[in-house]
Order: structure tokens, then sequence, then C-alpha cells
């Protein structure tokens, strides 16, 4: 699960260092498209708005356009020819050297016929019919004509060099120099380090950090928040927008974060190991007034054979994990203390509940030595019905159990394969049951002999 989470980190680095990098580079241009590139829904308007030369360029044509526009006597042929650009020409580019071309090519189209009115203004000298009416030499208006001549501002209309400009679009190259920092640029490396250091303070300080002991014995058994990943993902995402998507991304992000940093503060396999063991001392203790007999009474250590309790619950719910080391801890828990005096062996059942530390279902039982046949561990079917009503059939359910001359017997259920298959595969430990059967059997030794 740590692989996961750095995973995570990494993914979540990568992608929005790739998204600050591209609003970087954005905002380094003081130019903006004639478009809002916040509407921007096609992949060349994208790619105009992500470069300052192409962004420029395509103002130029905008401002080349609409004189046009102005100055042709058929606009709808010239809407049409800028429509059939876009889509053919423009469009068609998914680079800048090409889409530069592209815009360079239809600017220098634009402005390339503005002179041409300036010459069909030649009618002037179409005007010629003053000489015609030369015969009238008083008509010296001729030389009146000389504004013909005057329309020498022809030569005035050389604005086409003017129009030079697509050479002036070469500021577009040194706008690179010039350089804006974006505050999104700020917001997404914040949120990076934050995310960062969180998911590293979870991994590395992993463990139960002033949590009551309850309360961290349910976090054990709480299973891994997959919807938080989903949470990080969206906020990654977002935080390739701008402005308060931004911020919503950071938001969402957190949220998924603070979900899996959570969830690794629990107990580890060996703290989790450490409560049952005083649960189970504490059952002990309790066993001995459930049962009526003082301590000093007590010939030998007392021993407890444990196994799962997934049936007459009393309420407790069910739940199990396999730990990092394989092997499988769970709640209830089915805890047999056997307590040996001079003449009797007494036992007590429960099902402790470890979320709740309560002992329910109990039960207790006396036996003399000399009614013990046997204490050992067998194979045997078994059908369990559990909390939920649900039949299981366990055919090779090894035991423990200990069984007299009247045939009534303690049986305390270790451990079956289809057990260890619900549990994913971990190992159902029996080391209490094997500590449990030398104990006793030592002390059914001593006792026959005497």
């Amino acid at each position: 699960m740590n692989h996961l989470i750095v995973a995570l980190v990494f993914v979540f680095t990568c992608t929005t260092l790739h998204a600050a990098e591209t609003a970087t580079t954005t905002s380094s241009s003081s130019f903006a498209p004639s478009f809002d590139c916040a509407k921007a829904s096609s992949g060349p308007e994208r790619l105009i708005c992500s470069n300052a030369e192409l962004a420029a360029a395509d103002v130029k044509l905008s401002q080349v356009y609409s004189n046009a526009v102005k100055n042709t006597v058929d606009k709808n042929k010239l809407k049409q020819d800028q429509n059939a650009w876009r889509k053919t020409k423009r469009d068609a580019c998914s680079d800048v050297t090409c889409m530069l071309k592209a815009y360079n090519d239809r600017i220098a189209e634009l402005e390339t016929p503005a002179p041409a009115p300036v010459e069909a203004a030649a009618p002037v000298q179409a005007a010629a019919p003053v000489e015609a009416a030369a015969p009238v030499e008083a008509a010296a208006p001729v030389e009146a004509a000389a504004p013909v001549e005057a329309a020498a501002p022809v030569e005035a209309a050389a604005p086409v060099e003017a129009a030079a400009p697509v050479k002036a679009a070469a500021p577009v190259k040194e706008i690179p120099s010039e350089s804006t920092f974006d505050s999104s640029f700020i917001l997404r490396i914040v949120a990076v380090v934050l995310f960062a250091v969180g998911i590293f303070f979870g991994v590395t300080k992993k463990g139960v950090v002033n949590m009551e002991k309850r309360a961290a014995i349910a976090k054990y058994f709480t299973p891994f928040p997959t919807w938080a990943i989903g949470f990080v993902v969206v906020g990654v995402l977002m935080l390739a927008g701008n402005g308060g998507v931004i911020v919503g991304g950071i938001v969402v992000a957190a949220i998924g974060g603070w979900a899996i940093f959570n969830w690794t503060k629990k107990p580890n396999d060996a703290q989790m190991d450490s409560y049952i063991e005083e649960d189970l001392k504490t059952v002990v203790s309790k066993s001995l007034g459930k049962s009526g007999i003082d301590e000093s009474e007590l010939v030998a250590e007392s021993v407890v054979i444990t196994g799962p309790r997934f049936w007459d619950l009393a309420g407790a719910e069910w739940h199990w994990k396999k730990g990092e080391d394989n092997n499988a801890r769970f709640t209830p828990i089915n805890a047999t203390v056997v307590h040996m005096t001079q003449n009797q062996l007494i036992t007590y059942q429960c099902a402790l509940d470890l979320i709740t530390g309560n002992a329910l279902n109990e039960s207790t039982d006396e036996y003399f030595y000399k009614d013990v046949v046997s204490v050992s561990t067998k194979t045997i079917s078994k059908s369990v019905t559990n909390s939920e009503n649900v039949t299981i059939q366990l055919n090779s359910a090894e035991t423990f159990a200990l069984t007299t001359a009247g045939g009534t017997s303690v049986e305390v259920l270790l451990k079956d394969p289809k057990l260890i298959e619900m549990m994913g595969g971990a190992n159902i430990p029996t080391t209490h049951a094997e500590q449990a059967i030398q104990s006793i059997r030592k002390m059914l030794r001593d006792k026959k002999q005497v």
C-alpha cells in the first residue's frame, strides 16, 4: 500500500508541474488572441492560447481582416474565404510552425489586394475625354485637368508597403523576452508541496499517535478508502484549469489526501497483537470471578485457546484483516480459558469483541481430572451459521477438543481451509492451542499418576 501512495504522489507532482509549466508559458506573453481563451474548445484554439507568437498573429489577422471587410465590395465572399481558410489551413495544423506560416500567408493574402482599388482609380486617365474636348482651345481646362497628375496620390496609396506590417509582426519573436509570473503557478506549487509532505508524513510516521485503544483497534480493521484515490485524481485534473478551478482542485485533492493520510494512522501488526494480548489477560482475570474461584486455588498457569468466532455474536460485528506478516487478525475472538485447580479443570468461554472490549455469550464448565479422556486437536466436518443467517460448511475444520468419559467436551474451532480462503489466504495462528494442549496434558499426567 505504501508503494501505491508513493505512486499517487509521483503522478500528482508530474501532472501538476506540467500544468504549471503550461500556465507559465501562456502567461509569459502580454498578448492574448482575438478570442476568449477561457472558451477555447478545439485543439487549434488551445494551441493559439498557449503560444505568444500565434496569439499575436491571430490579433494581427483579426485587424487585417476587419480592414479588408471595410474595403471590400463582396463582404460575403470574403467571409466565406476566411471560414474556408480557418478550416482548411489553420485548423489543419497541429504545431506552432505550421500554424504561424498559415497566419502569415493569410495576412499577406488579405493585405496584398488592398492597393488594387487605387489602380482601379486609373479611370482618372479615362477622363481623357478632356483631351477630346481639346478642340475648344479655350478649354484650357485641359491643363486644369492636370489634377490627373494630382492623382499622383495614387502613389500615396503605397500603403501597400505600409501593409508590410506583416514583417512588423516580427515583434512577436521579441515577446518571449517579456515575462510575467502567474499566481496560478504559485497555487499549483503549494498544492504539490502540501500534498507530498502530508503523504510522506503519513507513510513515514505510520502508527497510533495519542489514540484511544478501542478507536485504534477499530481503525486497524478499517479498509483502505479507495474513493480517496478518485478525489486525488479529480483534484489533479482540476489543477490544470484556471482561477477558481485551481482552488477547487486543491480542496478536492486535499480531501482525498487527508483521507489516505488519516487511514495510515492506525496500529501496525505488532501493536495490534499487544492489544489482543492485553484483552486476553483481562478475559483471564474476568473468568476467575465468573468461575467462582480465587487465583490462589490455581496449581498451574491458566491457558487460553483462541479461534475465529462468527456465530452467536450477540450484536458484535465480524471483522478480519490480513496483516503485513500474512497472519489474520479478527474480531470477535472465540476465547476459551482453562483454569487448573487441585482437583478440577474449570473452563470459561466467550466471544471477545475487540472493538468494544466486551466478553459476550459467556459460559463456564467444570471437569474432574479423572473424567478427562483426551485433550487434542482434530479435524472434523462442521456446519456453522453466521450472524447473517448464512450456513457455512466447513469440511476440514481443525479444532481443539477436551473430551470426558461422559462424552461432554470443550470444542474450539481453530481454522479451516474455507476460512483461510475467506480471509484472503491469511494464516490463522494456532499457537495458543498448542501451548494449552501441552500444559493440560502435563497436568493430566501428573494428576493420574498420583
